[in-house]
């Protein structure tokens, strides 16, 4: 059975079908098209930004080597300012001029360095290069002269950016703290860098007119900010930059939309590996996507001429060829915009890498390797041991596995000989990453320090010689026997020997190299080691300064703290001065003593005389009284009523008993004196001795009106004394004060224990008192204020000579305080912890 022929209405239908086919067909492929575009763009989209991304890492990277560099060398400077200058310190008066030479030097070659200067301790500034004359600015607020004099910072410290006060210039400062000789803070040098500085490198980089180029501190600082300079010394708050990615990580890139003017930009960041620093390069979204947003508007323009799609694919791909090749083109510049920013860098820009079998290669050098060492970047690259790797080959494998592991910076400073034979210093600093496949590379800058090194043996070999100099010399003069001192032309202190050091503790604390003539006699006179015709310190002062330089060869004896000297002053050939002392204390000595000899033969003479007018005198007057009424009695006794006999035989008996006082008191002293006094030692209760001794007083007292009390601490411990010589101190003592108290005034005895171990017995009155240039002569034997013709009380001025001694013999102290009108206080204290012997 034969099919029929389809009909029409089917063949209709199919041709329906087949146009519905291609209507949708052609509508799919205009939304799959629409599709296609819509992811391509995405993708491109992501693809451009990633570039730009990338490209600004890159620059980043460059910008970070650039500052580190830059700084290294700044820092590098400062350094070797601040040696000389604290050297300089050490060996003699900072001069203007010295210090500013100091500053030229090291200022003079460095592009990056616009001016030196220095802050004294007071952060006032001293001395600038720029100008001959320094104006005095006080500096003492800034952050780098608060942040070197407020703790032990002993780096460089990067400051926040200052205008500068000869062109009005933003600079930022570099500072490190300078010390004194004694090590105590003495200010600060100071290195500016002026911003405009980077301004070239920013040109360089070709990143848009939107794009930023940022070096800030890591407070948050603005240092530089290119092109505009309108947020230098700011610190810009609420920056997701400080606020979030820094703290995260050290590298890194981030979108955002930036708080300064509200454009989004990407930003690439990199914080330094040792200085406390960030850069960023920043480049505009907008700007970014503008080639992007062109092939939007292309491909929008071929998905609306579908119809074309054949001769629009042909135009899109030569088209997209056109843009491949300019994206060739454009990386291809990048990567030499690349390489001209690496080829001004201060020293050799180099990529090294450890692969997984433990051989080194490098994948870039920089051509300025070619001008260090004439070596070309290929010949390092293929055998990276002909220079860069002319180390101690232990050590350095040591601490490049140690940063491949740790990840951490690896510096070396190690000699390379160049291609023409020179050994040449190098200072390597690198920073390493890992990569997916385990190699670690770094990326890092060499920097020829040649010139940095040969100064520092240079410096070290000057320093050997002049330290033997000043050994050899100071071993001479140490070895004078007297006293050697060097002043300069401006009588400051040079040096001097430890026999003149040693003087004084207080003369050894200001005799320091630099101090004043001036100021060491002030020193000496305060401490009481010279004198002078007064008591006046600066009368002491102007007598020495008056004599010195005056009498240069002629030797001037002086005597200090006990001793003798002959100090003689020899002049220099740079106006400066000698001071040679020699200790003369022998020979003064034996004229002291034969001096002493003679005084103390006159004194005895005088003595012996004073004590024999003293002796006839009381001896006379009991005597005469004894004489006189015996012969009343031997001549007129029959005659004499009974009452009458009786009071002249009592008159004779007060007499006698006075003279045997004499005497025996004139004996004890006499036996106390020469040793021979024997004391009868057992256990004394104090409180029984002073009632004693203020019963046998109180009858003399009450006739004279005068009120005697006593008041001894209940409990006190036993004194082991002779009871006798005791109450013979206290009757001395209150005999006198009763003697020399008028009438109506009181007499007070008093004992207790003063401190552990220690009893007081205190006699108290309101008598004429002593005044105090009288004490010595009171407590010395036959010692009376008044003389024979005119003293107003009877004695022979034994009774406190006497108390004090026999005081003595117990081992006890008599301390006496008096005010002439006021009366008089002795003070006995004796020992309770010990018994005491009977000493001669």
């Amino acid at each position: 059975m034969q099919k029929a022929p389809p009909s029409s209405v089917s063949t209709l239908s199919r041709a329906g079908t087949s146009r519905l086919s291609w209507i949708a067909f052609g509508a799919a492929a205009i939304a799959a098209l629409a599709m296609s575009l819509a992811v391509l763009l995405k993708v491109e989209r992501d693809a451009q930004l990633d570039e730009v991304g990338r490209t600004a890492d890159k620059l980043a990277l460059a910008l970070d080597r650039h500052v580190e560099a830059t700084f290294d060398l700044v820092d590098g400077t400062l350094r070797s300012a601040q040696r000389q200058l604290e050297r300089l310190a050490t060996s003699g008066p900072m001069t203007d001029d010295a210090v500013k030479a100091i500053l030229q030097d090291n200022a003079d070659g460095r592009a990056a360095i616009h001016s030196m200067s220095v802050r004294n301790a007071n952060g006032v500034l001293t001395d600038i290069t720029l100008l001959a004359q320094s104006p005095r600015v006080d500096t003492s607020q800034s952050d780098y002269f608060l942040a070197h004099r407020d703790s032990s910072l002993v780096g460089a410290f990067v400051g926040t950016p200052i205008r500068s006060i000869v062109t009005g210039e933003w600079m930022i400062p570099i500072s490190r703290r300078l010390n004194g000789p004694d090590g105590q803070f003495a200010g600060v040098v100071v290195a500016t860098v002026p911003v405009d500085f980077f301004s070239d490198f920013f040109k360089s980089l070709q990143i848009g007119s939107q794009g930023l180029l940022d070096i800030f501190r890591a407070d948050g600082t603005t240092l530089v900010r290119e092109p505009s300079d309108n947020l230098i010394g700011v610190r810009i708050a609420g920056s997701v930059l400080f606020d979030k990615h820094v703290r995260e990580a050290p590298i890194g890139r981030f979108r955002t939309v930036a708080v300064t003017d509200g454009i989004e930009r990407i930003f690439a960041y990199r914080a330094l590996s040792h200085l406390p620093l960030v850069v960023t390069i920043a480049v505009s979204v907008d700007e970014a996507l503008a080639p992007w947003r062109a092939r939007v508007r292309l491909y929008v323009g071929i998905w609306l001429l579908c119809a074309l799609v054949l001769s629009a694919f042909t135009v899109l791909m030569m088209r997209q060829a056109a843009r491949e090749d300019a994206a060739h083109r454009a990386a291809a510049d990048v990567d030499q915009r690349f390489r001209r920013l690496v080829a001004n860098v201060p020293g050799v820009v180099f990529q090294r890498v450890l692969k997984s079998d433990g051989k080194v290669a490098y994948n870039f050098v920089s051509g300025r390797v070619q001008e260090i060492f004439g070596y070309t970047p290929a010949a390092i690259m293929k055998d990276p041991g002909v220079v860069l790797d002319q180390v101690d080959d232990a050590r350095y494998r040591i601490q490049l596995g140690a940063s491949a592991e740790d990840l951490t910076t690896l510096t070396l400073e190690h000699q390379v000989r160049d291609a023409w034979g020179k050994t040449r210093w190098m200072r390597t600093m690198s920073t390493p990453s890992r990569l997916p496949n385990g190699d670690v590379i770094w990326d890092g800058v060499a920097i020829d320090i040649t010139d940095r090194k040969e100064m520092e043996i240079a410096l070290k070999a000057s320093q050997a010689a002049a330290e033997r100099a000043h050994t050899f010399l100071t071993d001479a003069i140490e070895s004078i026997s007297g006293g050697f001192v060097l002043y300069d032309a401006d009588d400051r202190l040079v040096l001097m020997n430890r026999v003149a050091r040693e003087w004084h503790p207080e003369f050894k604390s200001v005799a320091v190299p630099g101090s004043r003539y001036e100021d060491l006699i002030r020193a000496a006179a305060r401490s009481g080691v010279i004198v002078g015709t007064g008591d006046d310190i600066e009368q002491m002062v102007n007598e020495r300064l008056a004599l010195h330089r005056k009498a240069f060869g002629q030797p001037i004896e002086r005597r200090v703290d006990g001793r003798w000297y002959q100090v003689t002053e020899y002049p220099t050939s740079n106006g400066g001065v000698v001071v040679m002392r020699t200790d003369v204390t022998a020979l003064k000595e034996v004229n002291v003593r034969l001096e002493e000899a003679r005084i103390l033969a006159d004194d005895a003479n005088r003595a012996k005389s004073d004590f024999l007018a003293m002796m006839s005198h009381e001896l006379r007057t009991p005597l005469n009284a004894i004489l006189g009424f015996a012969e009343i009695i031997r001549d007129h006794g029959a005659a004499l009523a009974p009452g009458k006999a009786s009071e002249y035989a009592s008159d004779i008996h007060t007499s006698g008993t006075l003279l045997l006082t004499l005497v025996n008191d004139v004996l004890d002293l006499s036996k106390a004196e020469a040793g021979m006094m024997e004391l009868q030692l057992a256990p004394v209760d104090v409180s029984e001795i002073v009632g004693r001794s203020l019963r046998m007083i109180k009858e003399r007292a009450a006739r004279q009106a005068i009120t005697i009390s006593g008041k001894t601490e209940s409990g006190l411990p036993v004194l082991h004394a002779d009871d006798r010589k005791l109450l013979q101190i206290l009757l001395n003592l209150l005999s006198n004060a009763v003697k020399f108290t008028p009438r109506g005034g009181q007499v007070t005895v008093s004992a207790a224990c003063e401190t552990k171990g220690v009893l007081a017995i205190k006699v108290a009155d309101t008598g004429v008192g002593i005044a105090a240039e009288n004490l010595a002569k009171a407590l010395s034997p036959f010692g009376q204020i008044d003389n024979l013709l005119t003293r107003e009380h009877s004695g022979t001025g034994l009774g406190l000579p006497l108390a004090k001694r026999l005081t003595e013999l117990h081992g006890g102290t008599f301390d006496i305080e008096s005010q002439v009108g006021v009366g008089t206080t002795v003070t006995l204290r004796f020992p309770l912890d010990r018994e005491i012997a009977a000493a001669a």
